[in-house]
């Protein structure tokens, strides 16, 4: 199944790691539970996919973008 061009499972873990990226910047959740909310089954998984779609770890991206009302 495609959406937009892209297949079913890539638009699903794009989205998801759409949504732990907003978590990141948004809340004080660690990224362990952040991790496992979005469905990952290890935070080394999580975070190694999230540092190749964001360029940066999940910690570091948090410190750069980390909404300033926390």
């Amino acid at each position: 199944m495609q959406y937009k061009g892209e297949s079913l499972g890539r638009y699903i873990r794009e989205r998801k790691l759409r949504l732990a990226a907003r978590d990141l910047r948004d809340t004080d959740q660690r990224v362990y539970d952040i991790c496992l909310k979005y469905g990952f089954d290890s935070q080394q998984t999580f975070t190694r996919i999230f540092t190749r779609t964001f360029n940066q770890p999940p910690g570091a991206y948090r410190k750069e973008n980390h909404s300033r009302t926390h």
